[in-house]
């Protein structure tokens, strides 16, 4: 019989799964799911607003989940994008893509025309600006009022949306939200 030995037991070390191996795709599918679910429920026109910022940051940590699980999966893609099949597709969704933008430009280019008009709407008199939204001008500078904006009211025919922003400091876009709103 031979005696025991008092050598210690040979232990082989775990290692842990890199935080990407063990995540990557995980995240990129439960990413999918909430960015896609949020942009069907804005396409459809059910709480646009209210989703909108979530939307979109949470589409650009997509835009990061999917990189890490091209990472992980390296080869995989590799190999996948070396099929025609996978080509073919690819190249209809840039296609796709192309037209999509091509076909909703705006007539003779120009841009946006919500940001043209937006502009517009800035650069003009504040009496225009009440008529296009139906307000009174008291009504106009009590709203302009409650948003900060001290306005003498001599000068107030003559003054515009972007006069005010540019001398007073308050973003275009809030001074057209406090005459927006409902009261």
């Amino acid at each position: 019989m031979s005696a025991p030995s008092l050598s210690a037991p040979t232990v082989t070390p775990v290692r842990a799964k890199p935080l990407v191996q063990k995540y990557a795709t995980a995240l990129t599918a439960a990413l999918f799911a909430v960015v896609g679910g949020s942009g069907a429920v804005m396409f459809f026109g059910l709480l646009h607003g209210e989703l909108k910022e979530a939307h979109e940051w949470l589409g650009l940590a997509f835009v990061l989940a999917a990189v890490l699980h091209l990472v992980r999966n390296g080869r995989a893609f590799v190999t996948l994008a070396r099929k025609a099949r996978t080509q073919v597709l690819a190249g209809a969704a840039v296609l796709a893509l192309g037209l999509f933008v091509v076909l909703s430009a705006p007539p003779g280019g120009g841009g946006n025309p919500m940001r043209a008009t937006l502009a517009a709407v800035q650069r003009a008199p504040l009496p225009a600006v009440a008529a296009v939204l139906d307000l009174s001008m008291p009504d106009l500078t009590a709203r302009l009022a409650a948003a900060g904006v001290t306005l003498d009211e001599s000068e107030a025919p003559l003054t515009t949306l972007a006069a005010i922003s540019a001398g007073q400091g308050i973003e275009a876009p809030r001074l057209l939200a406090a005459l927006t709103r409902a009261p």
